[in-house]
């Protein structure tokens, strides 16, 4: 099933570029590039002071120039995020390295590395989220269990007679003998 899953997602990545790479051949705007990738200009220029997108080129104008691997660039960076990365974890897997002279030295494979290792890491954290949410999924489960037994329960119409309930939820028994022993009559000395 997981097979079939990445090849739907697979063509789906190669339709939606195929889709990207009709629409321009050349260079786009900024603004081209944001309506391609669904996010904002501003998001743009944002990236771009992170060093996570560089322009291809910037026009006689002033005006930056993207191309297609831009527009996949912005789209892993949304799923990352979607993924629940922050973008400082992000900006640590995608920035690349340079050397002394400002050469990008950064190859695939130790992109990838860094990428699996940091989602490696995302992974393990939720986990560890995903028992602490399975403890407290089975503590409301118990909880819900044992109030559905008051539903039945003809003593229920009043919290002071569920200080002698035997079955209820012990947050209920207990609550109704503090409201009893409110209403209790004082012994007189």
């Amino acid at each position: 099933m997981s097979e079939a899953r990445d090849t739907q997602l697979s063509s789906a990545a190669n339709a939606s570029r195929q889709q990207v790479s009709s629409r321009f051949t050349e260079t786009i705007s900024i603004g081209q590039l944001a309506k391609l990738a669904n996010v904002s200009n501003r998001t743009v220029r944002y990236y771009e002071e992170l060093g996570l997108i560089v322009p291809q080129h910037r026009g006689s104008n002033r005006y930056r120039y993207y191309d297609e691997s831009h527009v996949d660039r912005l789209r892993l960076i949304k799923m990352l995020q979607e993924s629940g990365f922050a973008l400082k974890e992000i900006v640590a897997a995608l920035n690349p390295i340079l050397d002394p002279k400002g050469n990008i030295t950064y190859s695939g494979l130790e992109m990838s590395r860094k990428i699996f290792k940091s989602l490696k890491d995302h992974q393990a954290r939720l986990r560890r989220k995903q028992s602490e949410l399975e403890q407290t999924l089975d503590a409301i489960d118990l909880t819900m269990k044992e109030l559905s037994d008051c539903f039945q329960c003809a003593n229920s119409h009043d919290i002071k007679n569920c200080a002698n309930c035997s079955s209820g939820p012990a947050e209920i028994v207990n609550l109704g003998r503090r409201v009893a022993a409110v209403h209790s009559p004082k012994k007189a000395y």
